[in-house]
Parts: C-alpha cells; structure tokens; sequence
C-alpha cells in the first residue's frame, strides 16, 4: 500500500518542469517501514544544499517516528544541522523547511538547541502539518505555517487561515518575500498572523456561575463581554427558547469599545419551580463582528449554556490521603457522574450504549492540593 501511495504521488510529480525536494511529515514517516521505504527511494530524510548564496536546510520533524503533534528534532539531526551551519556562516540567508511547527509543543528533543544555532543568522521557517496558515515572528524572524495544498480543510478563507494555495517566495537582498497564491487570487504574507490567530480563538463572553441551595425560581446571571482587540466590536446576543426557563432580556445588541469590558446582567426565571439539578442549560447564541486593519470585516460566532449550579460544599481536609498513581482504590466513592451521551467515531461493534465512554469522579481539597478522583469506562482513552 506504502508503495503504490508514492507511485501516485510521484506520478502528479513527474508532471513538473522543475526540481521537486521531497519533506518527510507524519504521515510519510511514522514507523520503521515507512522510514526504509522512504530511504530506498529518497534517500536521506534530512539534507541541505546552497542555491545563490542561499541554504536549504530540509529538516525531518518526524525522526522520531512518535505521530501527530509529537515531532522532534533527535541528536544524530541536531548534530548534522550543528555542522551545517557552521560550515556555512556566510550564506545571504537560510531557509529551513519541515512539516511540524515545533515551537508550538513540548519535548521536542534538540529543537530549541537549534533555534539557538539559527539565531546569530538572517533565517526564515516554513512548515505545514496544521492545514492553516499563521505568520509567526520568532527568534527575530518570520516562521511560516503554511495552509492546505488540495488537504483536509474547512475552507472558511483568509480571516481563518484555511485557504488552499501555493506560497512564491521571491528572494532579494533583504529577505525573502512571501506571496500567497490562492485560488480565488492572491495575498500578501500577513494573511493571518499570530496576532489575528489570538484574536479569533479569545473568549469573548463569560458568564459568571450561579449557585443555588436546591430548588431555583428566579436569578440574575451576569454576562462579562471583554473586547481586548484593538477594534470595535459589534455583538448580538439572542437567547434561544428553552420550556422552563425565560430570560427577561431576550436580545442584546450593542457595539464594545476596543480593548473595554461590557457587564450585561440578565434576570432569568423559572415558569415553576424546579430542582437546579434537572434545569438544561438555555442555549445562548453570540455573533461578534469585526473591521481589521486591513479592511477585511471579520465575522466570528459562540453559543454558550447558562444553568443554574447546585451548590455542593467540600469540607477541607488538613491533609487529603490520595496517591497521585492513576488508581482510584483509596477514595471512598465516586458519587459525581457525567451525564453525557456517548458519541460513535470509530469501532460500531465496540459501541455499548450510553454507558460506553461515561465516567464518574468525586473531588476533595487540602492545605495544599485540589485533588479529582475519574474513573472512564471506554474502550479507548482519547485525551
């Protein structure tokens, strides 16, 4: 199978009218048959070379053949990269390519120690893995995670970074300059940046929990809308319909201030009363707009739940008597129980109904430590 996926591959390549170079990602390289595969018909899975006074270093994230998320740079690597560059002090610049952006993760073996190498140097970093695109400035630098070329992708556009493309890269004497090829047109190096990444992944909205003894009839939930970009902030909120609880504020509209906190409160009642154990969460629908700098508008949309929380008091204990060891052997119970449904991804014969893939768990606290018991039944642990 290994064999006639290349055989496919190369076969788009063989189209080309100019030097292909081959990276290893993870999934080219993730066991030892993969590895001599790779070897058989390409040789080393780490090189360089110089092209008018630039150096290709052509890095393998995957040396350590651990998977997805968990690449790394092994000494043998680290060593090669060490001599390279000090065989090579004098290039214009250095371009280093590898599939995994591996200044976003730990143990990454040496990777560090090179990043520390390439800091005396004028350099620039392109990897993949993540199918979207983000410009990040390290080490006084530029590090491009490039988006999809025909992979897995939402496609949402620019504003996510999930664009299919071809990056230019045109070298002068003060770089590189960089220009995404989309489908649809072209567009410049700060299509996202880590700044923008931030931006779209921030919690704009958060509510503040409210505690009730047992039965609930009416509270006042107050909802923190924070806006730390430095654009305004249009926002619609819009309560869905729930058959116990009424929110008295139905919709709110309003446009936040750059880098304000608006605190809406909102009094949500009971049509009877009800134990606060057995209220589902009313369904809280948000839409927040932005005009970036560069002119784009930005739509981003949340939903969240607003319940109210049974109160449940634990006792602090001057010491709690748990080993940290992964058995729950020594805690009296486990009285606290996920009340979830189970969702089907994979094996359906090793599907056992609702049960399969719940747990339960109970918490205690000491002068020192907050400590949680969980027990899962699964067939498989997905963390």
């Amino acid at each position: 199978r290994i064999y006639r996926e290349w055989d496919e591959f190369n076969g788009f390549i063989d189209k080309l009218e100019m030097p292909f170079f081959y990276i290893p990602g993870n999934h080219d390289y993730i066991n030892e048959v993969m590895a001599r595969i790779w070897k058989e018909k390409f040789g080393p899975s780490y090189y360089h070379f110089v092209y008018r006074n630039v150096l290709f270093l052509c890095l393998n994230s995957e040396e350590a053949m651990r998977g997805s998320n968990m690449g790394g740079i092994e000494k043998p690597q680290y060593d090669y990269i060490s001599r390279v560059l000090d065989e090579h002090q004098d290039v214009k610049w250095t371009l280093v390519f590898m599939h995994q952006p591996l200044w976003l993760f730990d143990n990454t073996g040496y990777w560090k120690q090179v990043e520390s190498l390439l800091d005396s140097r004028q350099h620039t970093v392109f990897v993949g893995h993540h199918h979207h695109y983000v410009k990040y400035v390290r080490n006084n630098s530029k590090y491009f995670m490039l988006a999809t070329t025909g992979g897995i992708s939402k496609l949402r556009g620019p504003n996510f970074g999930e664009f299919d493309h071809v990056v230019w890269v045109t070298m002068t004497d003060e770089g590189p300059v960089i220009a995404n090829l989309l489908l649809d047109g072209i567009w410049h190096e700060d299509v996202v940046t880590e700044s923008l990444m931030e931006m779209l992944g921030a919690d704009r909205i958060k509510i503040t929990p409210v505690f009730v003894e047992d039965m609930f009839s009416k509270e006042e939930f107050e909802l923190r809308i924070t806006n730390d970009d430095n654009y305004p902030m249009q926002t619609l909120m819009r309560f869905g319909k729930h058959r116990l609880l009424s929110p008295e504020v139905v919709e709110y509209k309003k446009v936040i201030a750059p880098n304000s906190v608006e605190i809406v409160k909102v009094p949500i009642h009971a049509l009877r009363n009800a134990r606060a154990d057995e209220v589902k969460p009313i369904q809280l629908y948000a839409w927040f707009n932005y005009h970036y700098e560069d002119g784009r508008e930005i739509r981003l949309d949340a939903q969240y739940g607003l319940a109210p929380v049974k109160r449940i008091e634990l006792d602090r204990k001057s010491r709690v008597s748990v080993n940290v060891d992964g058995s729950v052997e020594e805690w009296v119970s486990l009285p606290f129980r996920g009340d979830l449904h189970s969702e089907v991804t994979g094996d359906q014969e090793n599907y056992r109904g609702d049960y399969d893939a719940s747990y339960q768990f109970n918490v205690q606290y000491d002068d020192a430590y907050f400590y949680i018991g969980l027990s899962v039944w699964d067939d498989e642990m997905v963390v």
